[in-house]
């Protein structure tokens, strides 16, 4: 596998050769979180409630699948056959909300019944399910339950060098907090491109595992 350094250079090239489209996306899915968050906000004890009970619904609704959506379409956008990843996204969630919104509900669930066991079991097993919405784009044949099995096969030994992946990017959070935030519209989508590379990396390394068995 490539080291941290060339995954996150093959990311990087590839956000800044066209990087208004994905920075396009990532703002969408920012103002829906803003929107759903939002509604945590004024009203009495009983108005909080009730927003507070709207605030989860468009979140689980909308926001979730929102989110595995936009994964997609960055992997669309970083392989080249789809460059305009916003409109990417917004198809993907008309034609196969229903697909995105079981799937991710199913791995909110997981991790968090594993959550419950402590926080460091679930943050390992959000390791694990985290190739799930890409092994799905790849493979629409596949059920919900089978890209979870498939993703958590591919991530096994993996998951510690995913997350080693994620703490280099330290410094580009950083980054967001001294810009209040603004500089997350090319971080995330850099950070999540470089989620794709890995994939990329697991599966070609699967590849070759494939072709060295005998037959």
């Amino acid at each position: 596998m490539k080291i941290y350094s060339e995954i996150r250079k093959s990311a990087y090239d590839a956000l800044v050769a066209n990087w208004k489209p994905a920075v396009l996306a990532t703002l969408v899915v920012f103002v829906v979180s803003w929107i759903c968050q939002g509604f945590n906000i004024g009203g009495g004890p009983n108005g909080i409630a009730v927003l507070s009970v709207i605030s989860f619904l468009l979140t689980v609704c909308v926001l979730v699948p929102l989110m595995y959506v936009y994964s997609v379409a960055l992997l669309g956008f970083y392989n080249g056959y789809q460059t305009d990843a916003l409109k990417t996204m917004i198809d993907i969630f008309k034609t196969k909300f229903m697909r995105y919104w079981v799937l991710s509900l199913l791995v909110a669930l997981y991790t968090f019944l594993w959550g419950l066991l402590f926080i460091i079991p679930g943050i390992i097993k959000s390791y694990a399910y985290s190739m799930t919405p890409f092994i799905a784009a790849e493979n629409p044949e596949l059920g919900s339950d089978e890209c979870i099995e498939r993703s958590m096969k591919m991530m096994y030994g993996h998951k510690w060098e995913l997350f080693v992946l994620d703490i280099t990017f330290i410094g580009w959070w950083l980054l967001c907090l001294i810009t209040f935030g603004i500089a997350a519209l090319f971080v995330h989508p850099y950070n999540t491109l470089a989620h794709i590379e890995f994939y990329k990396e697991l599966k070609a390394e699967e590849n070759k595992e494939a072709a060295a068995k005998p037959l």
